[in-house]
């Protein structure tokens, strides 16, 4: 855990300054930048199975800000930035599986000036904009923004959002959703959600098992206790 830090320049939690470093499975929270990146800046290595919320930049990138590493399940939320990218700014490498919500930002409230691959994810109650000046997403959820291949934009089904609960409730329509394949060249889904849960998983019962949207792959309820 990494938490209620304040830094005057970039990187109010991690400060990377272009390590290739991987981040994995941390609690990124209640950090402050006076410059950009108030979660976390500069980390060039994979960033996966994080959760980063609560963060602060008084420029860019509330969450994340040039992070090239590829950036897969992580759960990004709360956030915001006075300028751009309430969420993550500048991150270039793909953003795989993640669930981007409810940050905010002058521009681009979700993401901003993203320009790798962005796929299987939920961009969802950011403000202003989801995204600005990325690339455009496949087989992700994102509100208001209409087209690109496998895309819907349908209310995801968050467990409890205001409670900060991003799971997918069991009638989601992100259940199985998204894809197996390599989003751009080799890069396939992660095999394995935030909470460790494998995927893909069937959870829509089709006989088909494909990859939710977002950092959370349904799993089948547990067996009840005889």
């Amino acid at each position: 855990v990494n938490a209620n830090n304040e830094w005057p320049y970039s990187g109010g939690g991690i400060a990377g300054f272009g390590t290739e470093a991987t981040i994995a499975r941390c609690i990124i929270k209640d950090n402050t930048a006076q410059r950009h990146g108030g979660g976390m800046s500069g980390v060039n290595g994979m960033i996966n199975g994080c959760r980063i919320f609560g963060n602060s930049a008084f420029l860019h990138g509330g969450g994340l800000v040039g992070c090239h590493g590829k950036i897969t399940n992580c759960l990004v939320y709360d956030n915001c930035a006075s300028g751009f990218g309430g969420g993550m700014m500048q991150c270039d490498r793909d953003i795989i599986n993640c669930t981007i919500a409810d940050n905010t930002a002058l521009e681009g409230g979700g993401l901003s000036h993203c320009d790798g691959a962005i796929s299987n994810c939920v961009i969802w109650g950011n403000d202003f904009e989801q995204l600005a000046y990325s690339s455009n997403p496949t087989y992700s959820c994102i509100q208001d923004f209409y087209g690109g291949r496998g895309n819907i934009y349908t209310e995801p089904g968050f467990v409890n959002a205001a409670g900060a609960d991003y799971q997918l409730r069991f009638d989601s329509v992100c259940i199985d959703a998204g894809t197996n394949g390599p989003v751009v060249g080799e890069s396939f889904p992660p095999a394995a959600d935030i909470d460790g849960n494998a995927r893909p998983f069937d959870g829509n019962n089709d006989g088909a098992a494909i990859t939710d949207m977002g950092a959370y792959e349904v799993s089948p309820p547990e067996a009840p206790f005889m």
